[in-house]
């Protein structure tokens, strides 16, 4: 099971790229607005996007670095790719990215290689969701994540294989995940850190 929680951030997002009422999402744009989901999917968050003109990636990357890290030998450093991102069509732009927890399970050097990786699919107008936090016994409750609503995300515990934790001061995405700036935050009960992210030209 999951349960739903408010996220005032969360509305700020949606609401700069579509119109929210308490029941439904209209895009008033005339664009098909392009949205990138890093986590696996889950039948909530297809039923919200489903109600407007979209396109809904849903890339699961925590499933991909957990069977990409767990093809190495041990004792074997990994060169951090992205080849669900790499698969995309070269002009497709993102205006929404929800990253939820991930940047979470990313060590420096892998945070640059996911920054270039995904440079080529930002735009002006780009905005993104995260949580990071700087506890890390936080970051290992191992939640999955998806839009249940209005204003609203869901989680429930993570079924993928675990990742390692890595900590990050929120300068670390100023220095090494500079293609989006964060532009707001909001400290969450459980220590979990809500973040907006937008790019330099937002």
């Amino acid at each position: 099971m999951y349960q739903g929680l408010q996220s005032p951030l969360l509305t700020m997002l949606l609401n700069k790229h579509f119109n929210l009422s308490e029941s439904t999402i209209t895009n008033d744009s005339g664009r098909r607005m392009k949205i990138l989901d890093v986590g696996p999917a889950f039948p909530e968050t297809v039923q919200f996007f489903s109600q407007v003109c979209c396109r809904l990636y849903i890339a699961d990357l925590f499933t991909e670095r957990a069977e990409l890290s767990g093809a190495l030998p041990d004792d074997e450093p990994e060169e951090a790719s992205f080849p669900t991102l790499e698969s995309y069509p070269e002009d497709e732009r993102f205006d929404i990215c929800l990253f939820w927890d991930f940047l979470n399970h990313l060590d420096i050097p892998e945070l640059k290689a996911f920054n270039l990786a995904l440079q080529p699919f930002i735009h002006g107008g780009t905005t993104a969701h995260a949580f990071t936090t700087q506890n890390s016994r936080v970051a290992t409750r191992g939640l999955s994540y998806g839009i249940e609503g209005h204003g609203r995300f869901s989680e429930r515990e993570r079924t993928t294989p675990s990742l390692n934790v890595h900590v990050h001061a929120l300068s670390d995405f100023k220095d090494y995940f500079p293609c989006l700036n964060i532009t707001r935050s909001r400290l969450l009960t459980d220590g979990r850190v809500e973040i907006l992210m937008s790019a330099h030209g937002s």
